[in-house]
């Protein structure tokens, strides 16, 4: 049952970045958001090492120097994409108010589970951070849901869009709103739609598509959740594939030959 009948306590666990601001405003316009939570960004190093354990040292390589060069160029037009949408009315980027928001280690830490669980939330909506450990989902009292940029199963991971293009999948181009799992990108599917990208957009700015064609699917799949209405939908027709950053000759050669930025 909610904590109230008007406004459920709804918490954020997520990263410091511009969806999590736009789904904060969405979401604490229709029903508040009752706290925030930053995670603190995990090292360079430990990222580096694990990924350099699951995809080998030349091709992480190869994402860094992408990651170095190419992609804070293509950064640099994020906030004229951004006001594009906030002028359109589709979304809003006003900053999360200060005192929403408190910061924790790692989302799995028992002291980040115990002060959420003092909160006595109705629903947790997480974005960017770390794989949820079982312990964390099973301490959970509530659902909790994740906004994925990409079409689940077929582009789990990174980039969703952006992989989707270059593949020449237009039809799986999209977002998901699922329920979180132990897996990476595997939970239900609440709720999933296409974006169209213009010729304007690129690698840096289909995420903030990505997340605006989402808020309608977010604020309806919350509202169900917490009514306990929801259905999961079935899985698109399609190869379950884990995708990572390119790196930077994969980029290079995707858009020489593809034309996909």
């Amino acid at each position: 049952m909610m904590n109230q009948t008007t406004f459920p306590r709804i918490v954020m666990l997520c990263v410091p970045c511009e969806p999590t601001t736009i789904m904060y405003n969405e979401v604490a316009k229709k029903y508040g958001v009752h706290q925030v939570y930053f995670e603190e960004k995990e090292s360079a190093k430990t990222i580096i090492k694990r990924r350099v354990k699951k995809l080998g040292w030349w091709k992480v390589f190869g994402q860094i120097l992408f990651q170095l060069s190419i992609q804070k160029i293509l950064q640099k037009s994020v906030p004229a994409a951004v006001k594009r949408l906030v002028s359109a009315g589709l979304i809003d980027d006003t900053e999360i108010p200060a005192d929403k928001i408190k910061n924790v280690g790692s989302a799995n830490d028992p002291q980040t589970i115990e002060a959420i669980l003092a909160l006595k939330p109705d629903l947790i909506l997480i974005n960017g951070t770390r794989i949820l450990s079982k312990r964390f989902l099973e301490a959970m009292p509530c659902p909790v849901l994740n906004v994925h940029a990409g079409i689940t199963p077929c582009y789990r991971g990174v980039h969703g869009a952006y992989w989707a293009l270059v593949n020449k999948d237009a039809a799986h181009c999209g977002v998901t709103v699922h329920l979180v799992d132990t897996g990476i990108d595997t939970g239900g599917i609440l709720a999933q739609t296409i974006i169209k990208p213009t010729a304007n957009d690129h690698f840096s700015t289909y995420p903030v598509l990505q997340f605006a064609a989402a808020l309608p699917l977010l604020t309806d799949s919350i509202d169900k959740v917490l009514k306990k209405q929801h259905q999961l939908q079935a899985s698109p027709v399609c190869t379950s594939g884990l995708w990572y950053h390119p790196t930077l000759w994969e980029y290079l050669y995707n858009r020489i030959i593809t034309g996909i930025k």
